[in-house]
């Protein structure tokens, strides 16, 4: 079970990460500023936000599934480790 809960942390990481790097290139995109250039940014951005949308919901259940292979005192670790999610949320 320590194996299993320790590879989903990992797993979740790495889909963090790349939900950050996908955040991060949006911004840059929306921070160009040049609204008469949009059209070649939209299709990026709409690109990125599929990716976002697919990313929370793995990271949800990833979220699920480790919440049920942790001890009860490490709960309220795992949900602050898991509450950037939220932070994201409001982009999508």
């Amino acid at each position: 079970m320590a194996e299993e809960l320790a590879r989903k942390r990992r797993t979740r990481g790495g889909h963090q990460s790349t939900a950050t790097r996908i955040i991060t290139s949006a911004i840059k995109v929306l921070a160009t500023g040049d609204l008469s250039e949009i059209a070649k940014p939209v299709v990026k951005l709409n690109q990125q936000k599929a990716s976002l949308q697919e990313k929370r919901t793995i990271l949800l259940q990833l979220d699920m599934e480790i919440l049920a292979l942790v001890d009860e005192e490490e709960i309220e670790t795992e949900i602050e480790r898991a509450d950037w999610l939220r932070k994201i949320s409001s982009w999508l």
